[in-house]
């Protein structure tokens, strides 16, 4: 990690382990879970069954299901019995040993717990999903123009801003104080994701209504945290051109090397969040980010 620093913002130092396409090269990410299973096998899944020129609701009528499950399962939105999996293989001619054992492997590890699934009685399901993934992430590069980012938030400091800015004292999402400290618990994991985040001077700047002791306490924590090995916080200056700011919030994630997954941007809303997966729309991203 790096201390605090305002300067001119530099072009990011992974750019160039980035591949054609959002895909990652070679450089140490932490390790895999349930989300980035259910991610591979569903891209894979639906491979095989492109490849094998077969709908969904021929797919879906052999594990008794229905197309939208196989849509579902595609997406990497749900856990996957082995025994389905094994079923769709065979109706896909995939045949080879080892490819079938490697998804099968996956199919298992879909089924234990996500990070956010305690709240999936609360919280919509894609905004689980959404969670989930960028607790799977291996890099995070935030970038929020008009607040602290939530990950690198203090308790008190959320509070604050939530109260000031929204009127169910919620944050982006209807995300609660007890659900951001949650979402702050990946950064304390034995294997914490790689955290990239720019911060507007305007931020630390313009928080009238914010006590003097909280905003302390937040300055405190940010220094704490990009002292950090796999944390770099940066200070946007007011002197740079606002095409970074014209974006709003924004986030680009990173999942683990090793299963072909792309890069995709995380966009919070007051009452949703949403993500941009298109390689076209996440390549202007990654331009912005690195102009």
């Amino acid at each position: 990690g790096r201390y605090l620093a305002r300067g001119r913002v530099p072009r990011l130092r992974w750019q160039m382990d980035r591949a054609p396409g959002g895909k990652a090269g070679s450089m140490h990410q932490p390790g895999d879970g349930p989300t980035v299973a259910r991610l591979s096998l569903g891209a894979r899944l639906r491979a095989l069954r492109t490849a094998a020129g077969i709908t969904g609701g021929e797919a879906a009528a052999v594990i008794r299901s229905s197309g939208s499950k196989i849509s579902r399962i595609e997406s990497g939105l749900l856990p996957v019995r082995q025994r389905d999996v094994a079923q769709l293989l065979t109706l896909y001619g995939a045949d080879g040993q080892a490819e079938r054992e490697s998804l099968l492997t996956m199919a298992r590890e879909s089924a234990h717990p996500g990070w956010w699934d305690p709240y999936s009685h609360e919280l919509p399901a894609h905004i689980i999903h959404i969670l989930n993934v960028e607790a799977a992430a291996a890099l995070l590069l935030i970038y929020d123009p008009q607040a602290v980012p939530a990950l690198l938030q203090t308790q008190a400091y959320a509070h604050a801003v939530a109260s000031r800015i929204f009127v169910q004292q919620t944050w982006r999402g209807g995300l609660r104080a007890d659900m951001l400290a949650r979402r702050r618990g990946i950064l304390a994991l034995d294997r914490p994701p790689r955290v990239w985040a720019l911060l507007d001077e305007a931020v630390l700047l313009r928080s009238p209504d914010i006590k003097p002791d909280i905003l302390a306490g937040q300055l405190t924590r940010l220094i704490e945290d990009a002292a950090a090995k796999r944390i770099t916080i940066q200070i946007v200056p007011r002197t740079v051109p606002d095409t970074l700011a014209a974006a709003g919030p924004f986030s680009i994630l990173r999942l683990p090397l090793g299963r072909d997954l792309p890069d995709l941007v995380l966009l919070e809303q007051l009452t949703t969040m949403t993500t941009i997966e298109r390689l076209r729309d996440v390549d202007r991203y990654w331009e912005l980010w690195n102009r």
